[in-house]
């Protein structure tokens, strides 16, 4: 039951991700693009260069604010992926 409740609660947030332009990553060889990753208490966002990181932690924060929820920004990580020039 608890897995189907965070379901319908992070919907949301999931919609208002794809609903906000964020482009994310393309796979390469394929059409598939990586936007969100929404697992357990995990949440992975892909922004490319172009994504507006500020746009996203408003997304963010307005979810939190409607779920009563918070992120636990002493485990959240930026990871920059690719060659140094395109970071």
């Amino acid at each position: 039951l608890s897995c189907l409740l965070f379901g319908l609660g992070i919907e949301p947030l999931s919609n208002a991700i794809r609903a906000s332009g964020i482009k994310g990553i393309n796979v390469p060889g394929t059409e598939e693009k990586l936007i969100a990753n929404l697992f357990t208490d995990n949440t992975t966002v892909f922004l490319n260069e172009g994504d507006d990181f500020n746009a996203l932690q408003i997304i963010l924060g307005k979810w939190c604010t409607a779920a009563g929820a918070k992120f636990n920004t002493k485990k959240t990580q930026i990871l920059p992926i690719g060659s140094v020039e395109y970071r």
